[in-house]
């Protein structure tokens, strides 16, 4: 094709590493890009890729990291004993435990920032974004403000690190004023922030879920964060709709920390973007 395109990656937890998958393919088949945007581990692995790695280098990379720190890839195992398919659902499952409710009015997270800061630090080069070999912004929200903030200048780690925060497993990250956290609930898929910062024409990459049915068991804090996931979901929509062109790699079933899955998720984004392409 004539011209280049904008990538407008998006969050899903370990269902992000399809993107490793689609960037092979477009490589593979000779699309140019100009500018990745991203959002949570869209973030990681745009950041990657603009950073001058190859798909290859980024799932080795990526595959020596999850192996080392197997199982506990963002220290979240101990919330996994009991599987929820979306981190709202984790928080809406320990809610109903009460394993949160003592340390809720202390605490503003589970989690410190010890264990993404060790991710970032292992993958991520420790260099400005407006220094990279390839244009790239990571998206975040910023909590005093609620207004999505996008970051294309300043240091790639941190920025990183504010695009991956899942509000309440992790504290907000400071940056110029704001207390930054992952934007995945208001931009699952970044497709308007990347044609506002790079122009078009931008492809999506859509690893998120669907939302869930619903049992007719749910109580007050399961429809609590029901309306949130719908918030979600309806927004993604919203910024899909906007895109030139989407690839949604067939990972649905993939649990958002199943990063051991690695190779199975890389394969599924390879296998969707060439069928599009081919299409």
């Amino acid at each position: 094709m004539k011209g280049k395109i904008v990538l407008a990656l998006g969050g899903g937890g370990a269902r992000g590493l399809a993107h490793i998958g689609v960037l092979k393919a477009l490589n593979e088949r000779r699309i140019r890009i100009k500018a990745i945007t991203g959002t949570s581990m869209g973030t990681v692995v745009g950041a990657m890729y603009c950073s001058g790695k190859s798909p290859e280098e980024i799932q080795t990379l990526l595959e020596t990291y999850v192996r080392k720190r197997r199982p506990g890839v963002l220290g979240v195992s101990r919330l996994m004993h009991r599987r929820a398919r979306t981190p709202l659902g984790v928080l809406a499952r320990n809610f109903r435990q009460r394993l949160l409710v003592n340390i809720g009015v202390s605490r503003i997270s589970l989690f410190s920032l010890k264990s993404l800061v060790r991710l970032i630090d292992a993958v991520i080069p420790d260099v400005r974004i407006q220094d990279l070999p390839l244009p790239f912004a990571a998206v975040s929200t910023d909590l005093l403000t609620g207004r999505d903030v996008v970051l294309d200048a300043g240091d790639l780690r941190t920025a990183v690190l504010a695009s991956i925060n899942i509000a309440g497993f992790f504290p907000p990250v400071p940056w110029d004023g704001k207390l930054l956290v992952d934007a995945g609930i208001t931009q699952m898929v970044p497709v308007l922030s990347a044609a506002e910062r790079f122009g078009r024409p931008v492809w999506a990459v859509d690893v998120s879920q669907a939302l869930e049915p619903m049992t007719g068991k749910e109580n007050l804090v399961d429809l609590t964060y029901r309306y949130a996931s719908i918030t979600q979901c309806a927004l993604r929509d919203l910024h899909l709709a906007q895109a030139d062109r989407i690839l949604v790699p067939e990972v649905g079933d993939l649990e958002w920390f199943a990063f051991q899955r690695l190779e199975e998720a890389v394969e599924s984004g390879y296998q969707a973007a060439m069928a599009d392409l081919e299409g």
